[in-house]
């Protein structure tokens, strides 16, 4: 789940990306949903797009400066299954199962682009960033840290 605003967007696996408003928080009303081509997992929401890391399909890009109504943008195949998605200034951060964490150039978010991947010793599941560290979750090893400065 990431918010914007009056709004949700929710990872709703098969059904892809959910708008849920939330404007009255005890009776949050259903919006719409995108159909992602992959299966919606993570959603990362900065300024007005969704990152969606969408299984199969690696990342999504979503725009959502109208919520009754999400647009495709770009995307990125990925080469396993994304989970999660982190986005730090023009970066996208993508936990991609056993290929580790594959970090994308979205400066373009039509034609978003490899920048470097992190391995990672199993499977990299979950991720959040602080400062200049990324922590990433893998399914053996617990938690990696890695720097990420520049």
């Amino acid at each position: 789940v990431a918010l914007s605003g009056n709004y949700a967007y929710v990872g709703d696996y098969t059904n892809g990306l959910a708008v849920v408003n939330i404007s009255d928080p005890g009776n949050p009303t259903y919006v719409t949903r995108y159909a992602t081509l992959g299966s919606a997992n993570g959603v990362s929401i900065v300024g007005t797009y969704a990152y969606v890391a969408d299984s199969t399909h690696g990342l999504s890009i979503i725009n959502i400066s109208n919520p009754a109504s999400p647009t495709y943008v770009g995307g990125y195949d990925t080469p396993v299954n994304s989970y999660q998605v982190e986005v730090l200034g023009d970066y996208a951060y993508v936990s991609d199962d056993t290929n580790g964490v594959v970090v994308l150039d979205i400066s373009n978010p039509s034609s978003p682009s490899l920048y470097t991947t992190y391995s990672t010793k199993v499977s990299s599941i979950w991720l959040t960033i602080s400062g200049d560290y990324l922590y990433v979750a893998d399914t053996e090893n617990g938690l990696e840290i890695i720097n990420i400065a520049r």
